[in-house]
């Protein structure tokens, strides 16, 4: 796989600590860690669904990209990434990562090149 050089916190209008829990998230999404699962039901350990930021239950866990990032940092809350800088342009990118539409419908693979993408450019590319 090439290496990427991904954007900083900064260029991506987001506090320091938003990139490498959003890192560790686009690798588990890679590595297929996470899995597609229901939102409402969930039965693993290790859920995805863009339709929920984190769900958890005596059965399982599911969450969003937002959502496990929040696992890594807990510190984050709502749009707590972002940094009090964040211009609107920065802001309507984070925006169309975490709410692209068709939320349930995401796949892992969708998701995982959405966050590099995002990583990369400054822009969630959903397909």
């Amino acid at each position: 796989m090439l290496a990427f050089n991904f954007k900083t916190a900064d260029k991506l209008g987001l506090v320091p600590k938003a990139v490498p829990a959003l890192i560790k998230v686009l690798r588990m999404l890679e590595r297929r860690e996470l899995v597609k699962t229901c939102w409402l039901r969930p039965s693993i350990n290790n859920g995805f669904n863009m339709a929920t930021i984190f769900h958890t239950t005596n059965c399982g866990s599911v969450g969003c990209i937002f959502g496990w990032a929040q696992q890594f940092e807990p510190g984050f809350k709502g749009r707590g990434m972002a940094s009090p800088n964040i211009t609107v342009t920065q802001r309507a990118a984070l925006d169309r990562l975490y709410c692209p539409g068709e939320l349930d419908r995401r796949t892992v693979a969708e998701a995982a090149h959405a966050l590099r993408t995002y990583l990369v450019t400054g822009t969630a590319d959903w397909g």
